[in-house]
Formats: structure tokens, C-alpha cells, sequence
């Protein structure tokens, strides 16, 4: 596949879709990855802590992301309030 310069990204959910109606359209949910590394978010096998670092689970996601040359989390502002309380639950998903 040829790259032709244009920009992909997703935009990721922290709390899935369905949920209560303030959850889903809260922007505070949303976070903008690329394609490939929302598979891993959306598996629960990468997440974010609340200083922005990047977490994951299982090895695969660690061996994806190394392939990709992936090595951290490029973090263009602190994550809001709002934002850290979708990811710690998001969080608690990676741990079980």
C-alpha cells in the first residue's frame, strides 16, 4: 500500500458506545489515535496513566507497538479532568 501523505487518525472512546447519554457524547471521552493503536485501545491492551505515559498489556500490544515504532505516548497537553476519569476506568478494563 502506497503511502500518499494524508493524515488517518480515529477517534477513540475511552467508555464504550452504547452507554448512558452523557458518556457518549461527551467530548471528554474522546481521544484522536491512529487507527492501528485504537485497535490496541479499544482491546483494552494500551492505555494512558494520568501523567500521559503510555500502559500495556499483553506482550503483543509491547511487540505491535515496537514494530511500529512506537515508543511512548506523544502527549500535546495534559489530559482534563474529564478525560482522567474515562481513562481510569479505562484503566481498570487493562488490569483485569
Amino acid at each position: 500500500m502506497e503511502c500518499r501523505g494524508g493524515a488517518a487518525e480515529a477517534a477513540a472512546r475511552a467508555a464504550a458506545c452504547p452507554g448512558p447519554g452523557d458518556q457518549r457524547l461527551s467530548g471528554a471521552n474522546g481521544l484522536l489515535l491512529s487507527p492501528h493503536v485504537d485497535s490496541l485501545f479499544d482491546r483494552h491492551w494500551i492505555s494512558f496513566d494520568a501523567g500521559g505515559e503510555l500502559n500495556c498489556e499483553p506482550e503483543a500490544a509491547r511487540e505491535a507497538l515496537r514494530c511500529w515504532g512506537i515508543d511512548g505516548a506523544n502527549l500535546i497537553r495534559p489530559f482534563s479532568r474529564g478525560q482522567e476519569l474515562f481513562l481510569r476506568a479505562h484503566r481498570e478494563a487493562l488490569r483485569r
